[in-house]
This record gives C-alpha cells, structure tokens and sequence, in this order.
C-alpha cells in the first residue's frame, strides 16, 4: 500500500514539475516573441510642417519676413539746370528742377540735365549759351564732374556772356552735389591759361566749385 501511495506521489510531483515548466516555456515565449515585435515595428516619423508663405501665425513666415523686409526703391536723383535772370541788383543764376526717373546713374541723370540746359529757351531767364551748342561727353572723375562742350560754346559774347554761361554749366553739373568740382573742356580742351575761353579769353583755375565760381566771378 505505501509502494503504491509512493509510486502516486512521484507521479504526480513529475507531472507538476512538467506543468510548471512549460508555463514558464510559455511565458518566456510571449515575452521574446513580444520583443522582436517591438523591434520589428517601422518607426514613425512625424510628415515635416510645411510653412506656406504669407501664412498668418506662422512662426517660420514671420521671421522670413523680417529677415527679407520690403524691396528697397530705387533712389531718385535731384537734379536741376541753371537759368540766368536778370534782377535790380544784376544777374542771377536760377535753378529749374528737371524730371529724372528712379534709378538713373549720376552721369545718366546730368546727361539729361544738359540735354535740357542745351535745349534752347526757357520760361526761367534765358542762356548765356551759344544756339547749336553740343554736349560731347561728360563723366565722374576723381577731380570731379567733367563736362566736353562742342566748338559753338566758345563762340560769341562778351566777358559777362561768357562768365554766366560757364555759371551755368559749373552749377548744372553740380546739382547732384553743390559740394562737388567741375571740370569745363572745349573739344576735349580744358579752359586753362593755354587754352583761354572765347575771345576775351577767360582763364579758369580747374577743377572749380561753386563757391569758387562765386568768389572768383560774383554776377
């Protein structure tokens, strides 16, 4: 009786031991199998934020915006043609503003002030510069704004004719900059003591600013 009772314990004590140990089979199987799931598993990655221009409440836009700011406009130069007119105390040089669009180069924009200034008749004064006169060449030099006038600017008048006609071109030249030098040439001839202005022989010191014009030649 007790061999049997014996034999029914170890037999049930194996069966035990073999359930336990698949449960514990099992259960590290799930659990292996549930990690290789995981690592198996796409990552998901969140679509960028795209940022549409112009987009009110948008971080990214703003600061674009601010970075980038307004398109700059162009400058616009001032410039002006000289008129001589007379007055009770003598003459006077009168200043006429001239249309320039935006974005014009300084030698663009005095190129289109002679052009006017050559023109011929005005409703400010008159010319003390011959008909037929012709701009030859002007550009910005170091010493200043040089001006090239054709053979006819040279021609006629007295010494008064010829002191306000080069008035007029000293301050034309110089209305981008009032500050600034001119340098007077007839067909490429600087007027200098070699090469005098017009019969009565005006002698320019070159380059020559407004304020020495005045000083040297008051009207």
């Amino acid at each position: 009786m007790k061999r049997n009772e014996l034999r029914h314990d170890y037999a049930w004590a194996k069966g035990l031991a073999w359930f336990l140990a698949g449960a514990v089979g099992v259960s590290l199987w799930w659990s292996m199998g549930a990690s290789r799931t995981e690592n198996r598993m796409p990552m998901v990655v969140s679509p960028p934020q795209l940022e549409l221009p112009g987009t009110e409440g948008s971080t990214n836009s703003n600061q674009k915006s601010q970075v980038i700011g307004p398109v700059a406009k162009a400058a616009r130069l001032s410039v002006e043609t000289y008129w001589v007119e007379t007055t009770g105390d003598g003459m006077v040089l009168m200043p006429k503003p001239i249309e320039i669009a935006a974005g014009l180069s300084k030698e663009s924009a005095l190129k289109l002030a002679f052009a006017d200034l050559l023109s011929g008749p005005t409703d400010i004064g008159f010319s003390a510069i011959p008909t037929g006169t012709k701009l030859l060449d002007l550009e910005t030099r170091p010493a200043g704004v040089y001006v090239n006038l054709s053979r006819e600017f040279a021609s006629g008048g007295g010494s008064a004719s010829m002191i306000e006609r080069v008035g007029q071109v000293i301050f034309t030249a110089s209305s981008v900059d009032p500050n600034e030098s001119v340098l007077i040439a007839v067909e490429g001839q600087l007027i200098s003591q070699e090469y005098p202005l017009g019969g009565e022989g005006l002698v320019l010191d070159q380059p020559v600013s407004r304020s020495q014009y005045i000083v040297q030649y008051p009207l």
